[in-house]
């Protein structure tokens, strides 16, 4: 269903590298597998999270002549598709070239591999690969953690307060 989509659209003006905007895409999706992340049920009734290796580039259309109305119901058809868990991707980039220094950016993500604090983590990556910044593979990835807390809850060791987890967001993400 797509009730778990995350979708945004962000107009972008003035010049822009469409070649340095495809390979930040490429290197966030390297450096945050979750967001290479599907979800397989195998026979056991039990589903695994599974890191996929197919390529999920950033789609450049030129719709410099489609009229207002065909771009609006195209984002829309964006926005409301539904991810298949099990084939993925999970999340989707179009960047539409709608005037010589206009763009339009639509992303959509599942919400099982994104969320909204998330964005900030992804805005700061996306720009600093932009500019062509190298940043530091994660030291943890997202099945790391989620490894860890099932750990936790399994041996009923999961006392982790609401106090803590606003300390840590008053830390910022590391």
């Amino acid at each position: 269903s797509n009730l778990y989509n995350i979708p945004a659209v962000y107009t972008i003006t003035g010049s822009m590298s469409i070649s340095s905007f495809e390979k930040a895409w490429d290197k966030i999706l390297m450096k945050h597998e979750i967001l290479r992340t599907i979800f397989i049920e195998k026979d056991d009734n039990h589903t695994y999270q599974i890191i996929s290796e197919k390529h999920n580039p950033t789609e450049i259309i030129d719709a410099q002549t489609w009229s207002i109305h065909r771009r609006e119901e195209y984002i829309k058809t964006i926005c409301k598709c539904e991810f298949d868990l099990q084939e993925g991707p999970l999340c989707l980039s179009v960047l539409l070239k709608i005037g010589s220094e206009e763009f339009v950016w639509v992303l959509n993500f599942h919400h099982i591999i994104f969320d909204g604090p998330s964005f900030q983590i992804f805005f700061k990556d996306i720009l600093a690969y932009y500019s062509g910044k190298s940043l530091a593979p994660l030291k943890i990835q997202f099945k790391d953690f989620a490894h860890h807390t099932q750990k936790q809850l399994i041996e009923d060791k999961l006392t982790i307060s609401k106090e803590f987890w606003i300390q840590q967001f008053k830390k910022g993400v590391p």
